[in-house]
């Protein structure tokens, strides 16, 4: 009898052992999966800091393109004043040209904004998509747990 016992307790402890290891897998891939998420996220957070950075580096290039522009448009105008009655037509084709130019360089800071503001909720979505997945996640792990166990409830009374 006390064999049998032995045995028993023998072969419980080997499967406790067993699931013990099961667990500790799980939980070593859970924190891989957790660990990865989080450089997933530093990740896409150095990209939107690095876009937001390069969009302030565009839009202030062309800021100060425009400055330069309209410094330059400025400066032209008094010429054109000047030789208004000589030149006035010449000078007024010209000047429409350079404020279409600048009404198009406007037209694009604000694309390029818009963009940004598309990339920036791309990026929360993606955020909420990977907290979903790690949730999923811990309720399939609390699943498995919990499957582990009834088997282990049902193995215990089956001997």
């Amino acid at each position: 009898m006390e064999s049998l016992e032995g045995e028993r307790t023998k072969a419980i402890e080997e499967m406790m052992d067993y699931f013990e290891g099961k667990i500790k897998d799980k939980n070593a891939a859970l924190e891989k999966a957790y660990n990865d998420a989080r450089s997933q996220m530093a990740e896409k957070e150095e990209m939107i800091k690095q876009i937001e950075k390069d969009a302030d580096q565009e839009i202030l290039e062309l800021t100060t393109g425009y400055e330069r522009k309209l410094r330059v448009e400025r400066e032209s105008n008094a010429k054109l004043k000047a030789d208004l009655k000589l030149n006035a037509g010449i000078m007024k084709k010209k000047f429409q040209t350079m404020q279409k130019d600048i009404e198009e360089q406007k037209n694009e800071v604000q694309r390029l904004v818009v963009e940004c503001s598309k990339l920036a909720t791309v990026v929360q979505l993606t955020e909420k998509e990977v907290i979903r997945l790690q949730k999923e996640l811990v309720d399939r792990d609390i699943s498995v747990a919990n499957k582990v166990k009834l088997d282990n409830i049902f193995l215990c009374k089956t001997f």
